[in-house]
């Protein structure tokens, strides 16, 4: 059975709330991030400097689009959704508002990849395979600037007229028609079509995502193979500004990943409250199975993504952590064995769970069935090993060096813009995936991007902290001369 949806006013009135509240901050921190950008940067840099104009002007553009004009509030996991803002209700038409905010998101990514393509090609050799003609590289921006409007046009002209709309609203099994009365809507139906662009939509999103890793991966490669070639200086400002381009493209997921450890915590403990009190009397050994795999779970959750927070880099076998343990002392070998040790528990404990299961199963003289001595000796086996090779890696002997060396270069790969989309895109292919107000929440996420991208770059430049730094704390030495 389809669950209705409904967003009550007061819930609409603070999501309208947090929008303005978002477009402002990220308004103001837009504003230093250009002026800093067009006085500080260094000359050796500013053909990087122009692209990352380029990317905050469409950044800027995205916002004040999303967050001022249009507003957006979907109801997935429903085809609808209407909006609120200032060019909507000047008679802005929903579905064209749709198509700019979808442009112009495209068009951001865009920009970005087209930024790192040129830091990729100004380190790599020439006559590298890889090395492509400036002509090609010009070529392709001219065809993706026109080509990147026409999918989202073609929709909008081919989209639905207001009877079909209306049709569609009547029509959809979520319960909807109250968004007549909440602003501009816009209401379509599942189809082959619909499920083959959302399909794209995420492929093109993972390859584009892995496309931009691996550049980044290509680029430390050339500069670790031609090392010989650069100084060590050179060196190292080149993988510090690769670093600092990387952390304003890709490091959006941060705040997403602490969202997921909640929702994780949540779950784990709903989960585990089900299976204390609602496990028939009958099952009370796979309910002890079960517990048990509950709380490694738990355990394994607060570990990897608190305590440990571990950043591999594959294809190299290698990576670094920033999480609570490792930044009070922990060795990144002790976080990996107890890593390790949690998912081989996890493992094992499945297992013996279904040996047991099964052993219930199984009538006495079959020669499957085992004996009560001999599954206290499974127990012992699958139970005593894994602390013992969790010690074997945790004295593993690393270099510290090169540890640092991983620590300084490489960051956090994620992104604040892929894994929610992809999240929403799941929740509409799969319709009982997600509730509404989980996808709105996973939704709400996506116009925080440009906060978080402008906050790493004030923050992970020198010359821009240093900036900031020296105007927070020139009314403290006033005060201090005066005093």
């Amino acid at each position: 059975m389809v669950r209705p949806i409904f967003l009550p006013v007061a819930y609409e009135t603070a999501i309208l709330v947090y929008f303005e509240c978002v477009f402002v901050c990220s308004l103001c921190l837009h504003e230093i991030c250009l002026f800093l950008m067009v006085t500080r940067t260094p000359p050796a840099q500013m053909v990087v400097r122009n692209y990352l104009i380029l990317i905050q002007i469409m950044v800027l553009l995205t916002d004040a689009h999303t967050d001022f004009c249009m507003r957006p509030i979907p109801l997935f996991p429903a085809l609808a959704g209407y909006g609120n803002g200032m060019a909507v209700r000047m008679g802005l038409p929903i579905n064209l508002a749709m198509a700019i905010m979808a442009i112009l998101w495209t068009y951001v990514n865009v920009a970005i990849v087209r930024c790192i393509v040129h830091r990729h090609q100004t380190i790599v050799d020439d006559n590298s395979a890889f090395k492509f003609r400036k002509g090609s590289l010009i070529v392709t921006e001219l065809l993706l600037a026109f080509l990147v409007p026409v999918p989202m046009l073609i929709w909008y002209a081919n989209g639905n007229d207001r009877e079909t709309n209306e049709r569609n609203l009547i029509a959809d099994p979520h319960n909807i028609t109250w968004i007549r009365e909440r602003g501009f809507y816009y209401v379509d139906v599942p189809g082959t079509s619909k499920i083959a662009m959302m399909i794209a939509i995420i492929l093109t999103i993972f390859l584009s995502s892995l496309l931009m890793v691996l550049a980044f991966v290509h680029m430390f490669y050339t500069l670790w193979k031609d090392s010989a070639k650069r100084s060590a200086m050179s060196i190292r400002l080149i993988k510090r500004s690769i670093t600092n381009l990387f952390l304003q493209s890709q490091a959006r997921i941060f705040l997403y990943l602490q969202i997921m450890f909640a929702a994780s915590c949540c779950f784990n403990a709903l989960a585990l409250f089900f299976v204390v009190t609602q496990t028939p009397s009958s099952h009370a050994m796979v309910r002890k199975y079960l517990i048990a795999i509950q709380i490694i779970l738990i355990i394994s959750d607060v570990h990897l993504e608190i305590l440990f927070q571990p950043i591999p880099i594959f294809p190299a076998l290698g990576g670094f952590a920033v999480g609570l343990l490792i930044r009070t002392g922990f060795s990144l070998p002790t976080e990996l064995a107890i890593t390790i040790v949690i998912y081989i528990y996890t493992g094992f404990v499945s297992i013996l769970c279904l040996i047991y299961r099964h052993q219930t199963v199984v009538l006495p003289g079959n020669p499957l069935k085992f004996r009560k001595r001999s599954i206290h000796f499974v127990h012992f086996v699958m139970l005593a090993p894994p602390p013992f090779l969790g010690i074997l890696i945790a004295f593993i002997e690393n270099d510290q060096a090169n540890v640092e060396l991983i620590k300084k270069e490489l960051f956090l790969p994620m992104n604040l813009f892929v894994v929610p989309a992809t999240l929403i895109i799941l929740g509409l292919l799969f319709d009982a995936l997600f509730s509404f107000e989980t996808m709105l929440a996973i939704f709400l996420v996506l116009p925080t991007h440009s906060i978080g991208r402008n906050l790493i770059l004030l923050i992970i430049t020198p010359v821009y902290r240093k900036l900031i730094v020296s105007c927070l704390l020139k009314p403290c030495r006033r005060n201090f001369e005066c005093n």
